[in-house]
């Protein structure tokens, strides 16, 4: 097999950010294993000829957080089709083996771990102090880029076998092909309306100075940043009664304060008068102050780069190994934005349209699937709302009543007991237990789990991945910590970090050469700017890339073979979530693998 090992020494603003036309490469270093041949080029990336060749030689491409060489090989010339070639990430691989637990996974830190030595540390200590590598000498910056690509194909053989020993190699190449479609995506960036942005962002500054006003009105001008005055305030004057933990212990700061974080307060239940009046305008307020920050940064973007924003893509930060990002120049991230935000994405021409597409019951059939439930798996294709369902016990109505803001008040809650959620209202329980009792397989499957870690500290699940909580015991009342994490990582997990990403990657491949391009992903969700003259393609290709396509991948390389049929729907407009222009909802029938 013919694997190359790569790495890259760039100039280092935005921390070498490829998007940036400022920065360029310094130093491409790298080596072909079918002739042993390592090769150290100072040029920048007008310069690389005989690296894009040894590329497209190349069955396997290795690299240490392997999308940022991707982005920069993208910057010299366009890259191989993504079929003919696999990225080998070893920054990712020992993250899928770390599963949810806090491993270093930086090049050095991993070096040493597995004994084959750090990084060249004066280079390293140069470059943390902000010294460009083109001003480093480059005997020295030569020496320092050979021993990473050194270090990285040793880590790349080493964990290769680790990979294998655990049955994660699967794992890790989902992984890895997200990485693909996300080096592509995160230089697209995403358009927010200029007009409409600027003018949101009016409004809601006018309104938050008002609610302000208001809040200090109330309170007497209280400091909103002094936690001990909150505290005096919340649970002092108003006499609000502190929150508990499961144990029935008081919820306070590892410091033994009454928490009075925003969350914890929005929580609060108020029984009476100036505590309903209070909670009232809080609950108000804290929504606005959020909207505030995003539309100023969103406004800033609109006044001087047209409403373009950029983000960046996190792979290896969440314990339930789905994506998350960062924001770029204006600090404005895809995977939190509010809903009512969306709707000033628009496309940058007036050729393309903006569509979405979302997994349906995404996490709820996923659940269904690992619990093997028969009644879930009923509801399921007889197309049961489930949020009647939900709606009907917490509100006490008939399942036809649940209809508008009675529904979407309940979707609220609807899924909740897939992630241990316990707390609420009287009726809010009482439809947690309904939830449990109706779906029985799945709560079983849960409880399994629970007990399963609770005797190993550790949970292989049935797609492979490993999750760790060594540190889970039974208390006194019989509660078993870390319950929550138990119910929830294996479906999110399985859910936003295989389904999904494989849908992404499927529409990603698929889309090669079209005029239509991916923008964002988020969580169960894809985001394209698709031409006019391609829409009815799209809707083709992602009705199979996100249920028989993913079907397939499942059974070749999870060994599941799905019995839950996946869903899409698909929302294609002039802005984010608009379907004026196509709206379809599509289920794939399932047929045996075997």
């Amino acid at each position: 097999m013919k694997i190359l090992t790569l790495d890259f020494e760039t100039t280092n603003k935005d921390k070498g950010d490829a998007l940036n036309k400022d920065n360029h490469i310094v130093l491409a270093v790298w080596h072909r294993s079918w002739d042993d041949k390592l090769t150290v080029n100072f040029g920048s990336e007008y310069e690389q000829k005989e690296l894009m060749e040894d590329v497209r030689q190349c069955e396997v491409l290795v690299a240490h957080n392997a999308k940022f060489e991707l982005q920069w090989l993208s910057r010299i010339d366009t890259l191989p089709p993504p079929n003919t070639y696999s990225v080998f990430d070893t920054m990712l691989a020992e993250y899928v083996l770390a599963g949810n637990r806090r491993w270093p996974l930086d090049l050095g830190s991993m070096g040493r771990k597995y004994g084959y030595g750090g990084k060249l540390d004066l280079v390293s200590r140069l470059i943390e102090a902000g010294i460009c590598p083109s001003e480093i000498p480059k005997s020295i910056l030569s020496e320092y880029c050979v021993r990473d690509v050194r270090l990285t194909r040793a880590l790349h053989g080493t964990l290769s076998q680790e990979l294998e020993r655990l049955d994660l190699s699967h794992i890790h190449q989902t992984r890895c092909r997200t990485t693909q479609s996300l080096a592509d995506i995160e230089l697209k960036g995403v358009t927010f309306d200029p007009r409409t942005t600027i003018q949101e962002r009016d409004s809601a500054i006018q309104r938050y100075a008002e609610l302000q006003a208001k809040l200090d009105a109330l309170s007497g001008g209280l400091n909103w940043n002094s936690p001990p005055q909150i505290g005096k305030y919340i649970y002092g004057k108003l006499g609000f009664r502190e929150a508990t933990r499961a144990d029935g212990k008081l919820d306070r700061t590892d410091a033994g304060n009454p928490r009075t974080d925003e969350s914890t307060i929005l929580k609060l239940r108020p029984t009476r008068p100036d505590q309903k009046e209070f909670l009232s305008l809080y609950s108000e307020f804290i929504p606005f102050k959020k909207r505030v920050q995003t539309l100023t940064k969103l406004g800033k973007a609109c006044e001087e780069n047209e409403g373009k924003v950029y983000a960046q893509f996190n792979q290896a930060v969440t314990q339930t190994h789905r994506l998350s990002s960062t924001g770029k120049k204006y600090k404005v991230q895809y995977q939190n934005i509010d809903r009512d935000l969306k709707r000033l994405v628009v496309s940058p021409h007036p050729d393309f349209y903006v569509a979405e597409a979302d997994g349906v019951q995404l996490e709820f059939r996923g659940a269904c699937e690992l619990g093997h439930d028969p009644v879930a798996l009923k509801d399921i294709l007889d197309k049961k709302d489930i949020h009647k369902f939900s709606g009907s016990v917490i509100f006490n109505r008939d399942e036809s009543e649940v209809v508008g803001e009675i529904r979407t008040e309940a979707k609220k809650h609807t899924f909740k007991p897939l992630y241990g959620g316990n707390s609420g209202t009287k009726n809010e329980k009482a439809y947690y237990r309904a939830f449990r009792e109706r779906y029985k397989a799945i709560y079983q499957m849960q409880k399994k789990w629970t007990m399963q870690v609770l005797a190993t500290g550790e949970l292989v699940t049935e797609y492979g991945m490993r999750f760790y909580w060594p540190d889970t015991k039974m208390t006194e009342s019989g509660y078993i910590t870390n319950t929550p994490s138990i119910f929830n990582y294996p479906i999110q997990s399985f859910c936003t970090a295989e389904i999904i990403p494989l849908s992404l990657w499927n529409v990603w491949v698929g889309m090669r050469g079209w005029r239509s391009y991916l923008v964002n992903t988020v969580h169960d969700s894809i985001l394209a700017y698709v031409h006019r003259e391609e829409v009815d393609a799209f809707v083709e290709l992602v009705k199979r890339a996100f249920t028989t396509d993913v079907r397939g991948q499942m059974w070749r390389h999870y060994g599941m073979d799905l019995r839950v049929p996946l869903g899409v729907e698909i929302k294609i407009g002039t802005f984010w979530g608009d379907d004026s222009l196509r709206s379809i909802k599509y289920d794939m029938e399932i047929k045996n693998n075997g």
